[in-house]
C-alpha cells in the first residue's frame, strides 16, 4: 500500500487482524473497525469538536476520548487464546511534551487497570501489558520504554509484539 501526499508507504500485515482503524472516514464522530472480524468495535469520539478530519487521518486538537461502546471482547478472547498481542500504529505526535504517558491506544477499565497500552511520554513511546498473578502488573508495570528521541513530530511506524 502506498502513502498519499508524499507520506511513506504504509505497510502492514493483513492476516489475523482483530482490530483495524484506518481513520479514513473524513468526517463524523465514529471511527469504523475495518478488520472484518466480528463483532465490530467502532470507536466513538467523545467530543468531535476537538478533532479535525482530513482524507487519510484524524488529528486530535484537544483532549477527547475515542472509545468503544463496550468491552473489546474479541481482543481479549484472541489474546488469551493465543498468548500473543501485537500493537501497530502510524503516529505523528503534535509535540514531544506530552506525558503520563499520553495514550495512543489502550484497552483498560480506567487509568490504573489496563490490559495493554501504547503511549507517548515526551520523546519516548511506552508499552504496558498486564500479566495475571504478577504484583504491580494490573497497570502493566514494569513497562517497555523506547530509546530517547524515538517519539518526534514526524510520522512514525510503531509496532510492539
Amino acid at each position: 500500500m502506498g502513502g498519499t501526499g508524499g507520506e511513506p508507504p504504509r505497510l502492514r500485515v493483513d492476516a489475523g487482524l482483530v482490530l483495524l482503524y484506518a481513520f479514513d472516514e473524513g468526517s463524523g464522530s465514529v471511527v469504523a473497525d475495518q478488520s472484518g472480524e466480528l463483532p465490530t468495535h467502532d470507536l466513538t469520539i467523545a467530543d468531535p469538536g476537538n478533532v479535525a478530519w482530513s482524507a487519510n487521518h484524524l488529528t486530535v486538537n484537544a483532549a477527547t476520548a475515542l472509545s468503544t461502546a463496550g468491552a473489546a471482547t474479541k481482543v481479549a478472547t484472541r489474546a488469551k487464546a493465543s498468548g500473543e498481542l501485537t500493537i501497530e500504529a502510524w503516529i505523528k505526535p503534535a509535540n514531544t511534551t506530552q506525558s503520563g504517558p499520553a495514550r495512543v491506544i489502550t484497552m483498560s477499565a480506567d487509568p490504573y487497570y489496563r490490559n495493554f497500552l501504547l503511549g507517548q511520554d515526551t520523546d519516548t513511546y511506552r508499552v504496558r501489558f498486564r500479566a495475571d498473578g504478577e504484583q504491580g502488573w494490573a497497570n502493566g508495570m514494569p513497562e517497555v520504554i523506547s530509546a530517547a528521541g524515538t517519539a518526534t513530530a514526524a510520522l512514525t511506524h510503531v509496532v510492539h509484539t
